[in-house]
């Protein structure tokens, strides 16, 4: 500390100097009752002053403090610490070592302090960047959808309301639940319609929502993504068509395989659990096996725990799948085990319906698990306490730094 600059020049260090005179003063035992009550006060607000105090009056590191000390100009500093402190001489008591010592160890006391909420200063300067980063925060999505009839006719299944939607070629029930599902029900499943006719349901970025197709098979739609099927099922297979990503769980039928078909690859079944992975901008196709039995392309048979890949060349490999990772969007969960931020990034974009601009690379693999219903800065300060990367929100824009 220079001597031509004023101790607590600022008024936060003030307050360090107060804390210092507090904890000093616990020490030698001649704290009045107020200032009792404002040490408590202070110890009491927050952990880290908990965990600070009991490390200061800890008698062994008093005694290596002191032993530190003894190396410093100590006159020096006591006079400018009873100047400031307004220390008066104590009394000497017996059974005491010598009370001065304990000015001593005040004066580092004092220092430590100083330091700690120098930090704490700089914590919260961070903070308050960080609260005006996320003055912008992205709400999670939801159960939105938009159906496309046969006919053009869009519904807006936010909006509709719960019921009967529509009577389809007089024999299919169209339903809507309240829990984000749209159904379609056979009134009479002995009666095919005279015409295969096809809907189209499409989530927005930012939404999802639940399929139950006419044969009873379901269909959970993640974000921006779509699934185009006929309202009743004809013919020897039962074929839909995907963008984007859906976890099937198929209805079993021998007699009519189900097919899924989606950026050039074919998935065959018969009944069976699997997600389907095809947005564009990811490096692959990825088919992952949950239950049951699936083959890839004519050719590539999954046994349950499997991921097929297809590049965009048309080929493929089979890996073993973190099965928790590749379903935690349909259980309404991130988890991310050593996944590069870009594959991150991609998901959020998705999920919060926003953009994201990268003002600095980041090469580090990042893990994470966090509830989908969420503010996104709930799951960018974990990412954020790795030391590896910082964002900042902005008209519902991501930008990623260093």
């Amino acid at each position: 500390m220079k001597e031509d600059k004023p101790i607590g020049q600022d008024p936060q260090d003030e307050h360090a100097y107060r804390v210092a005179y507090l904890i000093a003063g616990y020490i030698r035992d001649n704290l009045t009752q107020v200032e009792n009550e404002e040490l408590d006060n202070w110890v009491t607000a927050s952990m880290d002053n908990q965990r600070l105090f009991e490390e200061l009056t800890d008698p062994k590191n008093l005694e290596a403090w002191l032993k530190w000390k003894e190396q410093l100009p100590m006159a020096q500093v006591l006079e400018r610490l009873k100047s400031r402190l307004k220390f008066t001489p104590p009394r000497i008591k017996p059974r005491i070592r010598s009370l001065w010592q304990y000015v001593a160890a005040a004066s580092v006391l004092l220092a430590v302090v100083i330091s700690f909420v120098l930090m704490e200063r700089k914590q919260t300067n961070k903070q308050a960047i960080k609260t005006i980063a996320m003055a912008n925060d992205l709400q999670p999505g939801a159960n939105h959808a938009i159906l496309t009839m046969a006919n053009g006719e869009k519904i807006m299944l936010d909006t509709a309301h719960s019921g009967s939607l529509a009577l389809l070629q007089g024999n299919i029930n169209l339903i809507k639940k309240d829990s984000g599902e749209l159904s379609y029900q056979l009134i009479n499943p002995s009666l095919l319609p005279p015409r295969e006719e096809f809907n189209t349901l499409q989530t927005p970025a930012g939404g999802q929502f639940k399929l139950v197709l006419p044969d009873g098979s379901k269909v959970w739609l993640n974000a921006a993504s779509s699934i185009t099927y006929p309202t009743a099922f004809s013919g020897s297979k039962r074929t839909v068509t995907l963008t984007g990503e859906a976890y099937f769980e198929v209805a079993k039928d021998p007699m009519f395989p189900f097919a899924v078909r989606t950026a050039g690859t074919t998935i065959e079944v018969l009944g069976t659990h699997f997600n389907v992975n095809a947005y564009i901008d990811e490096p692959h196709l990825a088919v992952t096996l949950e239950e049951g039995s699936v083959k890839v392309n004519e050719g590539l048979v999954l046994k349950p725990g499997e991921q097929a890949q297809v590049n965009p060349d048309g080929k493929m490999q089979t890996i073993s799948a973190d099965m928790e990772a590749v379903l935690a969007w349909k259980n309404g969960n991130f988890i991310f085990r050593q996944a590069t931020l870009e594959s991150v990034m991609r998901q959020l974009a998705r999920w919060y319906n926003c953009d994201i601009n990268y003002q600095s690379a980041i090469t580090e693999h990042f893990n994470a698990s966090v509830l989908r219903d969420v503010p996104v800065s709930k799951l960018l300060h974990l990412l954020e306490e790795t030391g590896a990367v910082h964002f900042k929100i902005e008209d519902k824009k991501i930008t990623v730094m260093k």
